[in-house]
């Protein structure tokens, strides 16, 4: 589910990197959620948010807070 409008989304495969850019809509009191496949991650994955708050869910990171800038720039980096 999203509660946003998506600018860009890139993966690399080599690296197993994925940027997600996206507007938030702040009248919706919802969280986004991205699918975040385990056979990408096997050993986890790190998050850079820009200061947003986050929780990670067994498939999915739900950005339960975009935190103050927008748009946000969501970094998933391989552990």
């Amino acid at each position: 589910a999203r509660t946003s409008t998506p600018s860009s989304a890139r993966f690399d495969p080599a690296t197993s990197a994925f940027t997600l850019r996206y507007t938030p809509d702040l009248t919706l009191a919802l969280p986004t959620e991205i699918s975040v496949p385990a056979r990408s991650y096997p050993g986890g994955y790190d998050v850079e948010c820009g200061g947003c708050r986050f929780e990670v869910r067994s498939g999915a990171l739900v950005i339960a807070d975009p935190g103050p800038l927008a748009p946000v720039t969501i970094v998933l980096s391989k552990r």
